[in-house]
């Protein structure tokens, strides 16, 4: 038995001079107290990655020309700092006690998600595999964006916010809250509201919506019933890679904020408060700018091209080369509930 020789390769590549690494695990038997550890080696002269069973590290024998790092479970310690990568993003989404595993609560009050909880991706197996295999194809899976020829604006003000209504075309845009406004409001075709403040305000939507209208981009800001959960990220998301929103055209993408500028700093202390919970509390919910660093490791992780990712500047073009295998892999790391004695940092 094998394991991903990248998850392993990529946990090497972290280290100088690493010939090898042993990611350990423990795997409690059934109706047993005790539990059999096991590991994944790799080994980068071979370029395998071995799957060892009842693993003793003090039994192990010690070969001094050969450097093996070992790793404990992956889940004991969550990507601390410095600039994001695609390294950093697999470890993000694959971590059931990090945070970003915890912004896929029902609440669309940015509440983070309990580990006993489905998520919003539906309490039962058939409403989770319903979602996951209408996001990609692009259909309503209830999450609910709705597909991807959807009003991605509805609820806004006035006739663009019409659920028939299809007002925005073009690339789609991502970044954060802030930089998107600006970015908008130096890319308009036409005149703008003179009553548009020259800088975004947390919890204007409405003026994020009139500043990027005129701007010949799609973008995302869903304000009608029912209320937002990221399962809506998802599914517009998985339209932005496959170039289906409504007047796309095709797949490509345009960033407010560059990707590459991303720093887990910031992810783990947002420079915005976390104001949408009713604690307004870090410790009870996420931020709003939160929410792109997922869609940029949703990126990372669904595009063959993830590097170029890490690339591009603000205002370039990306073109996401869809995986879609990698895109139902996400299902696994995020629609599980934590094991009930899982650690709970953040």
């Amino acid at each position: 038995m094998t394991a991903p020789v990248s998850e392993c390769r990529a946990e090497c590549a972290k280290m100088a001079d690493c010939e090898g690494v042993l990611v350990l695990s423990e795997q409690r038997q059934a109706g047993s107290k005790s539990s059999r550890r096991q590991a994944h080696v790799f080994s980068r002269e071979r370029v395998k990655c071995l799957f060892k069973t009842q693993i003793v590290p003090m039994q192990c024998a010690t070969e001094g020309e050969f450097d093996l790092h070992y790793i404990p479970a992956r889940r004991t310690a969550p990507v601390a700092s410095g600039l994001l990568t695609s390294a950093k993003c697999d470890a993000l989404l694959t971590n059931k006690n990090d945070k970003m595993w915890k912004m896929f609560g029902t609440s669309h009050l940015q509440v983070f998600r309990k580990p006993a909880d489905a998520g919003c991706f539906g309490g039962t197996a058939k409403e989770r595999r319903r979602f996951w295999t209408e996001a990609i194809s692009g259909g309503d899976g209830r999450g609910t964006g709705q597909g991807c020829d959807t009003n991605w604006i509805r609820g806004s003000r006035g006739k663009v916010g019409a659920a028939d209504a299809r007002p925005i075309h073009g690339p789609a845009l991502l970044g954060f809250d802030m930089d998107i406004y600006e970015f908008c409001v130096k890319r308009r075709l036409w005149e703008m509201p003179s009553d548009l403040p020259s800088k975004y305000v947390w919890g204007k939507t409405q003026t994020l919506v009139d500043a990027c209208l005129p701007s010949g981009l799609n973008f995302i800001r869903v304000m009608d019933a029912p209320s937002w959960t990221m399962c809506q990220n998802i599914e517009w998301e998985a339209c932005v890679a496959q170039g289906t929103l409504p007047g796309q055209a095709s797949n490509e993408a345009v960033f407010a904020t560059a990707p590459k500028s991303l720093r887990l700093d910031e992810f783990r202390i947002p420079s915005e408060p976390c104001r949408a919970n009713r604690k307004k509390s870090c410790d009870y919910g996420f931020a709003s700018d939160d929410v792109f660093f997922f869609e940029v490791c949703f990126l990372s992780l669904v595009c063959r091209n993830r590097d170029a990712l890490f690339r591009v500047d603000a205002g370039e073009p990306f073109r996401c080369d869809f995986v879609p295998a990698k895109f139902h892999s996400l299902r696994g790391m995020l629609s599980r509930r934590q094991a009930a004695n899982s650690s709970r940092a953040a």
